[in-house]
């Protein structure tokens, strides 16, 4: 099954650092974690420990928060490890990231139900043991390209319905036609 470590890796890398552009609908932003999200995570989101969810907290995350909270609130509650293929399921993680879990999940079994039309899980937002033996099943590259052109579809979509998101569609567009390398993802494991 995909571990997390060569995932958080490559999404890290594409995230980037500490961010606080005014058009960022999530505010400030420190390794792809914003402040709206620690805010969502109640006391797990107070880094700082002074009692209440802030700019200050995104300020004093480390990677390694990062980390822990990309593992507890992404990897492991939408059960990316069931996912055999790395290459699959870190694209599905670092969409996931990027657009938020439950579209990146929708859009995953939109992919799996065009090569498994009777899967039955089309309107599902989770990774089953079930869901992902035929996930598994299925070619890792197929899957893969079928998740790289919905990603392209969803960011064009978000700035065909909201022009001011334009500024951001060039980076949304490059990391959504960036696939894992096997190479790199393997490395990183073995580290």
């Amino acid at each position: 099954m995909a571990d997390f470590d060569p995932a958080v890796y490559y999404v890290m890398e594409n995230e980037g650092g500490y961010s606080d552009q005014a058009q960022d609908s999530g505010g400030v932003t420190d390794y792809g974690i914003t402040l709206a999200f620690l805010k969502s995570i109640g006391k797990d989101g107070d880094l700082n420990n002074d009692g209440v969810v802030d700019a200050k907290d995104v300020q004093v995350m480390t990677r390694k928060e990062a980390e822990r909270i990309y593992n507890k609130y992404w990897w492991d509650k939408y059960k990316y490890h069931y996912i055999k293929s790395q290459i699959v399921a870190t694209k599905i993680f670092d969409m996931s990231v990027n657009m938020g879990a439950h579209r990146a999940t929708f859009l995953f079994h939109q992919c799996v139900n065009k090569f498994n039309p009777l899967h039955g899980h089309a309107d599902d937002h989770e990774i089953t043991p079930s869901f992902s033996k035929i996930v598994n099943s299925i070619d890792e590259h197929k899957l893969t390209m079928c998740l790289t052109s919905a990603s392209v579809q969803f960011y064009k979509n978000i700035v065909r319905r909201n022009p001011k998101n334009k500024v951001f569609l060039k980076g949304w567009l490059r990391r959504a036609l960036k696939i894992p390398d096997v190479f790199t993802l393997k490395k990183q494991k073995d580290e």
